[in-house]
């Protein structure tokens, strides 16, 4: 199965959930495939600083990263996807996302510009809702 999980600029939020997701699969056996990208992407952007060290310190390393917009080849080739809130979810709708492929995992907030803190909180929440899926 592949998952995209999608953000609005694919530096915070949807490369954690990404890697996250795979981490968890990986541990149950699963073979799930998993990637990411931004509704409002700048391609090319690196994960934030605070995403790395986030995830780093889950032991997965996310620095090779790069943002990705989101496109029609995407969202066709995925099975599902996960937006990070319900302005993404409707995002997706207003592109033409049928609803039967997006799966909401609730209100996860940017982290963007906000403390290491704040990001290891984002990556918690992150997780929690990765195991629901």
């Amino acid at each position: 199965m592949k998952i995209l999980f999608v953000c609005s600029g694919n530096t915070c939020r949807s490369p954690m959930a990404a890697a996250l997701a795979k981490q968890y699969f990986e541990s149950v056996g699963r073979d799930d495939l998993t990637d990411s990208a931004g509704l409002f992407a700048n391609p090319g952007e690196s994960a934030s600083e605070y995403s790395v060290k986030a995830m780093a310190e889950r032991g997965i390393d996310i620095s090779s990263h790069r943002s990705k917009q989101l496109t029609p080849e995407m969202v066709r080739n995925a099975d599902i996807l996960v937006p990070m809130t319900d302005s993404h979810a409707n995002m997706l709708n207003i592109l033409g996302v049928d609803d039967s492929k997006i799966k909401q995992i609730g209100e996860i907030h940017d982290p963007f510009g906000g403390s290491l803190d704040v990001y290891r909180e984002c990556a918690d929440e992150l997780a929690k809702a990765v195991q629901k899926l």
